[in-house]
């Protein structure tokens, strides 16, 4: 296993790192220190999702003895409660990388009770699906006093999901106003950590919509070149702005929608279609490699 650890000796003894630097370094090298960021993000999502499906369960069973006000009081005073832990932790400088998802908790929180409450009462009628706008502002509010970019992901989710309710007739048509929001909204944003949040939420809508066009048979020719032509701008723009991830699906998406086409001319020969797909993965697959090559060369 490579080891780095004399090599560091030597730039602490010549002078060129600090030996408080060293030492840090030789204690990664030494493995007496290393990072759990990542398992500790997975263990507060994962923790977070699981009190949020315990709450489901729990009001599930006991709904009608404890009736529906005490219900809708019990889950607001639970999300306001992670709203204002985090928020005290936050004032007084306190915060990590639980409280985020202590957020992501209320937020959740705060869509089940709304939702419950609309269930219960039909506040808004024959348009109960508009609590989704609700939660929707409700969740951005709390995305930017908190500055998370999970909440604001709940947010991007439930305007898109309205919409898709709101806008009658063709799935895709909600789709493409979706994205057109969130690319509205991404001009309009001031605050750069939510950037990325916002373009890969309309670039994602866009192309789901370009593929919900693709997948019909009177409009698949028209959305695979739609597919194509916004794969291509998200493409450029990847590239411009070296993010791969950008790149990297927008390559899939096209590849989706060629494969789609193609498997549509070939639908009377089966193995044709067969052969198609192998040599179609191995290609997708090959691309991506290359792609991640040629960003690994620009970094």
């Amino acid at each position: 296993m490579l080891n780095l650890e004399p090599e560091i000796v030597e730039l602490a003894q010549s002078g060129a790192i600090a030996h408080e630097e060293a030492s840090r370094r030789i204690a990664f090298e030494r493995r007496d220190i290393f990072s759990v960021h990542a398992e500790l993000r997975a263990a507060a999502w994962l923790g977070a999702m699981l009190i949020a499906s315990a709450v489901a369960i729990i009001v599930s069973r006991n709904f009608e003895r404890i009736g529906p006000l005490a219900i809708s009081v019990a889950i607001f005073a639970a999300a306001a409660g992670c709203y204002a832990v985090s928020w005290y932790r936050r004032q007084r400088g306190r915060e990590s990388l639980v409280d985020e998802y202590v957020v992501l908790l209320g937020a959740l929180l705060l869509s089940a009770g709304v939702g419950f409450v609309e269930s219960q009462y039909k506040i808004l009628g024959d348009k109960a699906y508009r609590h989704l706008l609700i939660v929707a502002v409700l969740h951005a509010a709390a995305a930017y006093a908190f500055r998370s970019r999970a909440v604001l992901s709940l947010s991007l989710a439930a305007m898109a999901t309205w919409l898709g309710f709101e806008i009658e007739g063709e799935k895709w048509l909600s789709l493409f106003a979706a994205a057109a929001v969130v690319l509205v909204w991404r001009a309009l944003d001031r605050d750069s950590s939510f950037t990325r949040t916002l373009e890969h939420f309309a670039a994602n809508l866009a192309f789901f919509g370009a593929l919900d066009l693709t997948f019909d048979d009177d409009t698949r020719l028209i959305g695979a070149l739609i597919t194509l032509a916004i794969a291509a701008a998200v493409i450029v723009y990847g590239f411009r702005r070296k993010h791969e991830l950008f790149v990297l699906y927008a390559y899939v998406y096209a590849v989706i929608a060629v494969d789609a086409v193609i498997v549509d001319v070939l639908k009377h020969e089966e193995a044709l279609v067969f052969f198609y797909l192998v040599i179609s993965t191995i290609a997708a697959i090959v691309g991506l490699i290359v792609i991640h090559a040629r960003f690994k060369r620009l970094k």
